[in-house]
């Protein structure tokens, strides 16, 4: 018999997170695949609700056979799926189990919509998301990586500045255009900026014509660059590979860092170009979800 519960032991559903992340037709984007690294996320920095509100387990003869998590973001009444992540030969029963089960536990939080990354070759979360009502939307994402390895050298570029407050508008408006659902906001970058999260501007002629966005972890050895984003005007003419070299740069400064990963639009081939000339490979393709609660739902 199968059993919804709050999550027993944390580290187990660490484990099992990762382990199956690791596995294309099981992989979750943005979720990890490190179980110190999963572990870190849910004590650490999961949801704006606490942890027993936002994730569930489901055990059969008391063993761990799936888990979902929502991370809960209170301001916008919005959530990301983990998950489901199941080992089962009913996938589907186990998922909408829990998913009914982390719904009557959310109440009376009002929930608006939940977004779902996963890899397109995740045939089971696709067919799940799809039968909750949800759409799949009509893009795909391609995540690349690179590893210290891959390069030789990386040189700073000295006519990139970092983020100012003379341009916060015009960041404002080229990031809302370039990623006008973005999963962090204009503001949201600016408030996360410290000494491991940099935002790059390229500015020509006192116009801000590109950005970049990137954040390194040294405890778990890696580095993402976020987004990046050229005006149309300024447009194939080295913006765009100035800017990576710029977060490629700042990223291998710590040694520590031994991997670095981004996300772009898998239809945007010129900038995959440009990063793959930068020595990043291809690793995984995602598509992207959403599922609207009608009205002001309290779930």
């Amino acid at each position: 018999m199968i059993k919804i519960d709050d999550p027993k032991d944390l580290e187990e559903i660490a484990a099992f997170i990762a382990g199956l992340n690791n596995d294309k037709k099981h992989h979750v984007a943005y979720c990890g695949t490190k179980k110190e690294e999963v572990l870190h996320t849910l004590q650490d920095d999961f949801s704006d609700l606490p942890l027993e509100k936002s994730i569930v387990a489901a055990y059969e003869n008391n063993q761990l056979v799936g888990v979902l998590g929502l991370d809960i973001d209170a301001s916008s009444n919005e959530g990301e799926l983990w998950g489901p992540f199941v080992v089962h030969s009913d996938w589907q029963k186990v998922a909408l189990l829990m998913w009914h089960h982390l719904l009557a536990q959310l109440a009376p939080f009002s929930l608006k919509t939940v977004f779902g990354f996963h890899n397109v070759h995740n045939k089971e979360c696709d067919t799940f998301f799809l039968s909750l009502g949800g759409e799949r939307e009509n893009r795909e994402d391609t995540i690349l990586r690179i590893t210290r390895n891959d390069i030789d050298s990386v040189e700073k570029n000295s006519t990139i500045i970092e983020y100012q407050d003379d341009f916060a508008e015009a960041f404002k408006k080229l990031h809302q255009d370039a990623f006008p659902n973005a999963y962090y906001s204009s503001d949201e970058i600016v408030s996360r900026l410290s000494e491991y999260n940099k935002l790059f501007l390229v500015v020509v002629q006192e116009r801000l014509v590109g950005y970049a966005y990137c954040e390194i972890n040294t405890a778990f050895s890696e580095g993402d660059i976020h987004f990046i984003a050229v005006e149309k005007k300024a447009r194939n003419k080295g913006v765009g590979k100035s800017l990576v070299k710029e977060c490629l740069a700042f990223m291998y400064s710590y040694e520590e860092i031994n991997e670095i990963t981004l996300c772009v639009n898998s239809n945007n081939h010129s900038a995959i170009k440009i990063y793959r000339s930068a020595g990043f490979k291809e690793f995984y393709h995602v598509a992207s979800y959403e599922l609207s609660f009608p009205g002001d739902t309290n779930i």
